[in-house]
């Protein structure tokens, strides 16, 4: 939030606030936590909308605890405006913080060191947390994960929400809480997916010397996702467009907030129209940022599917999978010169590479697919 002082607050105390931001804290402490303003700073949002994200957000915070974290997510709208704090679970009285507050000034070296070993203890039981899961990260996601999402999503999908009654909107809404607590919970659930592409990071540059981080992406590039596949249908929407004269004059001729009902108009595009709106009902249910829900998705405004079909009208007949193939070529011949590299290696090492490499190109397509399914 913004501050009407350029000098850092003393630990453990409010951190001051701008006199054209006012805030009324109803519980005095949130005043010491930092909040962050997440999405766009100049887009209010409202009750509702601020709701399903703290259910959303309430639903990481186990995934926390189990790990050793002792955080907890919290979501608060101040002045109509979306804000996000990471704080700690049991936070820490007051007493206790002007304390380190002193020792951090006066004796910085201390300090450093007994925090060091706060934060070795909480990754040495996140370690033993998260590497079960990273061993077997692909059915963790494909079996376990996902299939939830998917029940979730089925649920909303199957609602009539024009046919309920009032007292039916309301247990709707009352389980559509529950549900979005739920989808938290197995958003928090895919964290092994970072912790496993940093673990491969880490190993791969201490096997081999002069090694960076982009040496070790490498091995974890060009793989297929849930976007990327959406985009390619696009694409192949775009050619079919191309093949027909009366969908080609529309996409070229109108705005795209016009190119729907001028479709909707031509005998001659209707074919082109329902996979247009085939394409909507399985990729377009997204929005243009995080938590933006009262705007409209794709599927609701098309007005950003329209456009990207414009300009791929206006492109040459390309392939969109040479690029990905580029890359997967590339990943493939990189993984293969590891291998070699690690040949007369002990067997545990190898092994420890090779499930580690598994679980880090799982993590690389789901750290994508996720976005697709939740975010």
């Amino acid at each position: 939030m913004s501050t009407s002082s350029t000098q850092a607050p003393t630990a453990g105390q409010p951190i001051p606030t701008s006199p054209d931001f006012p805030v009324v804290w109803d519980d005095p402490r949130d005043a010491k936590i930092t909040w962050m303003l997440i999405d766009r700073p100049k887009t209010p949002i409202s009750l509702l909308a601020h709701a399903v994200v703290g259910a959303f957000m309430m639903g990481s915070v186990p995934d926390f605890q189990r790990a050793g974290l002792p955080i907890s997510l919290r979501t608060m709208r101040i002045n109509t405006y979306l804000y996000f704090a990471m704080a700690p679970k049991a936070p820490p009285p007051d007493v206790v913080m002007k304390g380190m507050g002193l020792l951090n000034r006066t004796a910085p070296g201390v300090f450093k060191m007994m925090m060091g070993k706060m934060v070795g203890g909480m990754s040495k039981k996140t370690e033993a947390f998260l590497n079960p899961i990273v061993e077997r990260f692909e059915s963790y996601w494909l079996d376990e994960i996902l299939p939830e999402i998917k029940q979730h999503l089925a649920y909303f999908e199957s609602s009539d929400l024009r046919g309920m009654s009032l007292d039916q909107l309301r247990a709707h809404l009352a389980e559509a809480f529950k549900r979005m607590e739920r989808m938290g919970v197995l958003h928090g659930a895919i964290a092994p997916a970072l912790f496993a592409v940093d673990q491969f990071e880490e190993l791969y540059c201490e096997l081999f010397e002069g090694a960076s981080t982009l040496d070790a992406l490498r091995l974890t590039q060009g793989l297929d996702d849930k976007i990327l596949e959406g985009d390619r249908a696009l694409w192949r929407l775009s050619r079919a467009a191309l093949a027909t004269p009366e969908v080609r004059a529309i996409l070229s001729g109108h705005a795209a907030g016009n190119v729907v009902p001028a479709l909707e108009k031509s005998a001659a595009s209707q074919r082109f129209l329902a996979d247009l709106r085939a394409w909507l009902a399985q990729y377009g249910q997204r929005l243009n940022s995080a938590f933006a829900l009262g705007e409209p998705s794709w599927i609701e405004d098309p007005m950003l599917a329209i456009q990207n079909l414009q300009a791929y009208v206006a492109m040459p007949d390309l392939r969109p999978e040479m690029e990905p193939a580029a890359l997967a070529a590339e990943r493939e011949k990189s993984v293969a010169e590891a291998r070699a590299k690690l040949a007369g290696y002990p067997q545990p090492i190898v092994a420890r590479f090779e499930t580690l490499l598994k679980a880090a190109q799982v993590a690389a397509v789901v750290h994508e697919d996720h976005n697709f399914w939740i975010d």
